[in-house]
C-alpha cells in the first residue's frame, strides 16, 4: 500500500504529508531481508522530500490510551519548511478519567442517556453540548464467555483464569487454551487504557473488559478512549463501526501534529 500512497504524493505533490503506520513496519522485512521502512524512505526522498520519522505515543498528547505508532512526515525540498514533531504534554489521562461518566449496561442493553454529569476535564470536552448518548451497547455473550468474565478480578486476565483453574476454583472446562497473556485482560480505572484495535468489543481480544462492568467494552466508550467526540457518528453495520474506531489515529493527537503543520507554515511566511 505504501507504494500506492507514493504513487498519489508524485500526482498530488504536496508540501507535506504524513504517514501513520504500526510499530511493524520498523522491523517488517523484505523478501532480499533489507528493512520495508529504509525502501519507504528512499521511495519518498527520490520523489523529493525530506523525511522525519518518530515513534509517537497518543498518550503524550492528552489521550487516555497507550497508542504507540510510527509517523512519518515528509516535507517537499523546495518549501523551505522546517518541522519538529509536537511537543509531549505532561498530564496522563487515566479509563476513569475518560469514561466513568458513561451509564452501566449489560448484556443485551443499551443506553442512550447520559445519568451523571461529567466530572473531569476530559468528559467535558468529549460530551460538549451532546444531548443523546449514542453506540453505548453491548451483545450477548455465550455461557463459557460470561463465566470467564465474571471470574476476573481487576487487572487480571488469561493466566489468572487458568491458575484459578488449575487450583481448583474454578472448573476444567473454563481453562483457556489459545489467546495472549492479555486476552480477557479486565481494565483499571486508575490507569490509561492499552491500544484500542478493531476487536475491542470481543472479550477474548487483547486486555478489553470493563473495569467493574461483566463485559467488553461498547464501541462510545472505545471512542471516548481513542478521543472521539460524543457527537460524532459512525456508520454501517458494529464490525464497520469497529474499524472506524480501532484504526484510527485519535482525534486528540490529530490535531496537535496539525497544530504543528500550521506552525511550520507560519514559520516559512514570517521567514523562520
Amino acid at each position: 500500500m505504501y507504494s500506492e500512497y507514493n504513487m498519489m504524493l508524485t500526482i498530488i505533490k504536496p508540501k507535506m504529508f504524513i504517514f501513520e503506520n504500526v510499530l511493524g513496519i520498523l522491523s517488517f522485512k523484505l523478501p532480499d531481508k533489507s528493512k520495508i521502512i529504509d525502501s519507504i524512505i528512499s521511495e519518498f526522498n527520490d520523489i523529493g522530500y525530506s523525511i522525519s520519522m518518530k515513534v509517537l505515543n497518543s498518550l503524550d498528547y492528552g489521550v487516555p490510551q497507550n497508542r504507540l505508532r510510527v509517523f512519518i512526515v515528509g516535507v517537499r525540498n523546495d518549501t523551505g519548511i522546517k518541522w519538529e514533531f509536537p511537543p509531549i504534554g505532561n498530564k496522563i489521562v487515566k479509563l476513569s478519567d475518560a469514561i466513568s461518566d458513561l451509564p452501566p449496561v449489560g448484556q443485551n442493553e443499551s443506553s442512550d442517556t447520559y445519568l451523571a454529569k461529567p466530572i473531569t476535564s476530559y468528559q467535558s470536552l468529549m460530551r460538549s453540548k451532546c444531548k443523546l448518548l449514542t453506540e453505548h451497547y453491548c451483545g450477548i455473550y455465550g455461557d463459557r464467555i460470561t463465566a470467564i468474565i465474571n471470574n476476573l478480578g481487576p487487572g487480571e486476565a488469561h493466566g489468572d483464569i487458568n491458575r484459578k483453574v488449575e487450583e481448583g476454583m474454578l472448573p476444567l472446562d473454563l481453562y483457556l487454551t489459545s489467546g495472549y497473556h492479555n486476552s480477557y485482560g479486565r481494565l483499571l480505572w486508575d490507569k490509561p487504557c492499552g491500544t484500542i484495535t478493531n476487536n475491542f468489543s470481543t472479550p477474548s481480544a487483547i486486555r478489553c473488559i470493563h473495569p467493574d462492568q461483566n463485559r467488553a467494552l461498547t464501541v462510545r466508550e472505545a471512542a471516548r478512549i481513542q478521543s472521539f467526540p460524543d457527537w460524532f457518528q459512525f456508520y454501517g453495520n458494529k464490525t464497520n463501526k469497529k474499524t472506524q474506531v480501532g484504526n484510527a489515529v485519535p482525534p486528540l493527537l490529530s490535531i496537535s501534529l496539525a497544530d504543528q503543520i500550521e506552525l511550520a507554515f507560519r514559520g516559512v511566511k514570517n521567514g523562520k
